[in-house]
């Protein structure tokens, strides 16, 4: 399968008529409009509030998947572990050893996947080397997917919930928060049953939705197409359609071409294709949420793709930044890139990506039931 459209890209269309917004005030970081602002003005006025969640490596991580940071160690972890089945790793591993030849005279981050793959494609470009992209892009595939564990809803956890048990629907269970934010984003309710002792589910799409989601990501990763799948495996409803979300993949994906972050993006149609994708749903957003992206400097072109989106977006209402980010570095990056221009609608989060997932699931629970026979997950 190529990179481009994994899931069908529906380009959003431009709402016309989207009213102008005062900024809060009193915000102790700074003036931002407030989500429920947002709802209930565009609720008022029947308008679609489309949101972009551009995703970063640290949305994945939570799930297992390497970042680029800490990639190199988890592949010479699996290469210990099993190097029988990952003997091509020592391949990699040379040419790695070979690079660092260059760092003695430049300043590399040869910890860095991505960084050491843009060398690899910048030298078969210009000098036509021959340095085995293919090779190296098969390695960075087989390490993610090995990193990748299956999703699933836990048929005890479901039980003891069905019943009622003193136990919290997160429970702690990383996996769960996922499955359910995607629920709630795509507007599904989710019904536990009891048929006979084997408990199932059940989804169908609720009426009344006034939020749009998308997703641009820079991530190598199936997690957000893992999940959907999961979750139209769980539909019992042969009428209901699959749930869908547009989505764009920046650097490619592990089911198709994987795309190095350097300069050299029109070499390739499909590739060209997602990067027009991505400019169309951001350009058209309401709000942007950035999640465990930090927006780092090898990643130039995502800066222009961004400038040239907010310069053609007249909707914009909010840009919101959810990163640890320790050392204060991302936020610096952001703040050079958003605080000029849009202040009054930027907002830069120190959190994790699970604190947000759970913040953001406080509006979509169980509601009461008296007898257990059912339990319906939906929003509030």
């Amino acid at each position: 399968m190529g990179c481009a459209t994994f899931l069908s890209v529906t380009l959003l269309a431009p709402q016309e008529d989207a009213p102008t917004l005062t900024p809060l005030r009193g915000s102790a970081t700074r003036n931002v409009v407030s989500p429920s602002s947002l709802y209930e003005i565009f609720k008022n006025k029947t308008i679609m509030i489309n949101k972009v969640l551009f995703l970063g490596a640290g949305f994945s991580a939570p799930l297992g998947i390497p970042t680029m940071g800490n990639f190199l160690e988890r592949a010479k972890d699996l290469f210990e572990d099993n190097p029988i089945k990952f003997r091509n790793f020592e391949e990699i591993f040379e040419l790695i050893k070979q690079l660092h030849y260059i760092k003695a005279n430049l300043d590399l981050d040869l910890s860095n996947i991505e960084a050491i793959l843009s060398i690899i494609e910048m030298g078969e470009y210009v000098s036509g080397l021959k340095f085995e992209t293919n090779k190296f892009e098969n390695f960075i595939k087989s390490v993610i997917e090995e990193s990748t564990e299956p999703l699933n809803f836990s048929q005890n956890f479901l039980r003891n919930n069905l019943y009622g048990a003193t136990i919290s629907l997160l429970e702690n269970n990383i996996e769960n928060k996922y499955l359910l934010y995607f629920l709630s984003i795509l507007n599904i309710s989710f019904e536990i049953l009891n048929d006979k002792d084997n408990i199932h589910s059940i989804t169908k799409e609720l009426e009344n939705q006034y939020e749009r989601y998308s997703i641009v990501s820079v991530n190598y990763d199936l997690v957000v197409e893992n999940i959907l799948n999961l979750i139209s495996s769980l539909s019992h409803n042969s009428s209901q359609q699959n749930p869908s979300l547009p989505l764009s993949k920046l650097h490619g994906s592990i089911d198709g071409k994987i795309i190095p972050p350097t300069w050299n993006k029109t070499s390739n149609n499909s590739v060209q294709k997602q990067w027009i994708d991505s400019f169309n749903l951001l350009s058209k957003a309401h709000e942007i949420i950035f999640l465990g992206y930090s927006l780092p400097e090898s990643d130039a072109y995502i800066k222009y793709l961004l400038s040239v989106s907010m310069y053609k977006n007249n909707n914009l209402k909010k840009i919101r930044v959810i990163n640890l980010d320790p050392d204060g570095s991302a936020q610096n990056r952001y703040d050079n890139l958003f605080l000029s221009t849009l202040k009054s609608k930027y907002i830069f989060e120190r959190n994790s990506v699970l604190q947000f997932l759970e913040n953001e699931l406080n509006n979509y629970g169980p509601k009461e039931h008296k007898v257990a026979k059912s339990r319906i997950y939906t929003k509030r």
